[in-house]
């Protein structure tokens, strides 16, 4: 079969010929790929920035925002049959260690398996996986729509699930960023919350694009966005501003955001911030200037400035979301992909 295999980092991967994986153990599922998401930490692979703290054997299949169809699975597989549509976790944790049984795959006992990192991933017509880290897509979804769901999807869920609890009737939320992760943010913010939603970007596509998925309000990033934001909540500004941007042109503070009321808005970042994504590293901390603003800012130190406390190995695992409609992605090939810290630290 063809796969796009990395060699040597700092160099393109290569399209060639290698042998087709199969179902040895009792648990694997093979999946025919269907649909398989260029995020940005594909990219970082590529450089190597991962390499000193996470050991992989090159060359190496990528890719780990996989969906397709089981195309053979083991012996004691119940959760899935040949031919279902399904959506494909990265970490292949074990499920009966500890950490696996509390939710926190990150840590497994059996350590990192993580598709396209340290294991071949789904760059290429099949790959193995396991049952636990498969899920039945409904009938009549195709693979290809939601195959970003599997990393920028969780990173989303995740982020907006924390904000949930704030958003009530009658609050707003800012959502900077309309892109890989954005768009979804907006959708997954209409299904889980009663707020109103302020989409804030550069790009008049993205707005556009805002629009579309189910923002109440698009403001255009410019030097006035923060004025504008004020003038469509009639100056009281938002209970949660998400950003999924974090680097590049700097953003107002937070206290330029949010609503002036005692430990109810929050500033959530949820992607890359100037440093190569990881899925365990992030910290959070407390703006000194508006103590009642809590600050979750992706650390991403990889691997040298990991903050030397930061114990965070959390990932989203589990936490696909399953509404009748799922929300839709436009990422066929978005390097806007990375982690937020699950557990906010």
């Amino acid at each position: 079969m063809k796969a796009v295999r990395l060699h040597s980092y700092h160099q393109p991967p290569r399209l060639q010929e290698v042998p087709e994986p199969q179902a040895r153990g009792p648990h694997d599922v093979v999946v025919r790929v269907g649909g398989a998401g260029l995020c940005r930490t594909d990219l970082h692979i590529r450089d190597g920035w991962f390499a000193p703290a996470v050991p992989t054997e090159l060359p190496i299949t990528l890719g780990h925002e996989n969906s397709g169809w089981v195309h053979e699975i083991g012996s004691a597989v119940e959760n899935v049959a040949v031919g279902d549509a399904v959506i494909c976790h990265p970490q292949q944790s074990c499920g009966v260690c500890p950490a696996c049984r509390i939710g926190d795959d990150m840590r497994c006992a059996r350590g990192l398996r993580f598709t396209g990192l340290t294991r071949d991933g789904g760059f290429a017509e099949l790959f193995a996986t396991t049952d636990r880290a498969v899920l039945p897509l409904p009938e009549g979804l195709r693979p290809a729509d939601v195959a970003p769901h599997a990393d920028a999807g969780l990173t989303v869920m995740h982020v907006v699930r924390k904000a949930v609890p704030l958003l009530g009737p009658g609050t707003r939320v800012v959502v900077v960023g309309i892109g890989g992760l954005g768009h979804i943010g907006v959708q997954c913010l209409r299904a889980l919350t009663a707020a109103e939603v302020i989409a804030v970007d550069r790009d008049p596509d993205a707005l556009k694009l805002a629009t579309g998925v189910g923002a109440h309000h698009v403001v255009p990033a410019d030097a006035h966005q923060v004025e504008r934001v004020r003038a469509l909540t009639g100056g009281d500004g938002a209970q949660v501003v998400i950003d999924f941007v974090a680097r590049g042109t700097p953003w107002p503070p937070p206290s330029a955001w949010c609503a002036p009321a005692a430990r109810t808005s929050w500033w959530v970042t949820a992607a890359s911030c100037g440093f190569p994504p990881s899925p365990w590293c992030c910290r959070r901390s407390a703006s000194s200037a508006t103590p009642w603003v809590r600050t979750t800012t992706c650390a991403s130190s990889w691997p040298s400035r990991r903050p030397a406390r930061c114990r965070c190995t959390r990932a989203a695992t589990r936490s696909t979301p399953s509404p009748t409609r799922w929300p839709t992605s436009s990422r066929a090939a978005s390097t806007a992909g990375a982690y937020s810290c699950p557990d906010g630290r």
